[in-house]
C-alpha cells in the first residue's frame, strides 16, 4: 500500500520520474522507507542529511545514509551543525532551529542540482503528535491544524509529504 500511495502523491503533484528531488533522510526507518520508496519509483533522488549533532550517534546516522546513498548510486549532501549552540544563539528551541536549518539545508541542496521539490517523511503518527503539541500549547482552532501534504518555502522550494496519510506501524 505504501508505493502506491507515494507514486500517487507524486503524480497528483506533477512529478515526473525524470524530475530530481530532493529527499530528506534523517537515517531513520521512517526517511529510509520514504527514499526507497521514490528509488523504486525510478525517481531522480538527491538524498539530504543535516546532521543536528544533538545525539553521540549523529555522526554514525550520516555514515549510514551516506553509505545507503552510495549503495543505490544517488547524490548525497551532508551538512553537520550544531543545533543546540545555534538555538541557544538565536534564542528558540532546538525544534524549531532544527526545522529552520533542514528546510534552509534541503533549499541550498536543491538550488545546487537545479530541483525545486523536497520530500520529507513525515507521516500520520507524526501528524498526530503535532496537532496535540500545539493543543498542549494552547493553541486555538486556528492554530490546531496539522501539517500540510503540500508545503511552499519562501525559497521558492516545495516541501512534499508523501506519507502523511500512513501510520508508523505501517511503514
Amino acid at each position: 500500500m505504501l508505493l502506491p500511495t507515494v507514486q500517487h502523491f507524486l503524480q497528483m503533484q506533477n512529478i515526473a520520474p525524470d524530475e530530481r528531488i530532493v529527499v530528506g533522510v534523517s537515517g531513520g526507518v521512517d526517511s529510509i522507507v520514504l527514499l526507497h520508496a521514490c528509488f523504486t519509483l525510478g525517481q531522480q533522488i538527491v538524498v539530504a542529511h543535516l546532521d543536528h549533532q544533538l545525539r553521540p550517534a549523529s555522526s554514525a546516522d550520516a555514515k549510514f545514509v551516506a553509505n545507503y546513498a552510495k549503495t543505490l548510486n544517488v547524490p548525497f549532501a551532508l551538512k553537520p551543525l550544531d543545533i543546540a549552540s545555534a538555538a541557544k544563539a538565536n534564542n528558540c528551541s532546538i525544534e524549531t532551529e532544527g526545522r529552520n536549518a533542514r528546510y534552509a539545508f534541503f533549499a541550498e541542496v536543491a538550488a545546487s542540482h537545479q530541483c525545486k521539490t523536497v520530500v520529507v517523511a513525515h507521516h500520520a503518527d507524526d501528524q498526530a503528535e503535532t496537532v496535540l503539541m500545539r493543543l498542549i500549547r494552547g493553541a486555538g482552532t486556528s492554530g490546531l491544524q496539522g501539517m500540510q501534504p503540500i508545503k511552499q518555502l519562501d525559497s521558492g522550494l516545495t516541501v512534499l509529504r508523501p506519507l502523511l496519510t500512513i501510520g508508523k506501524a505501517e511503514i
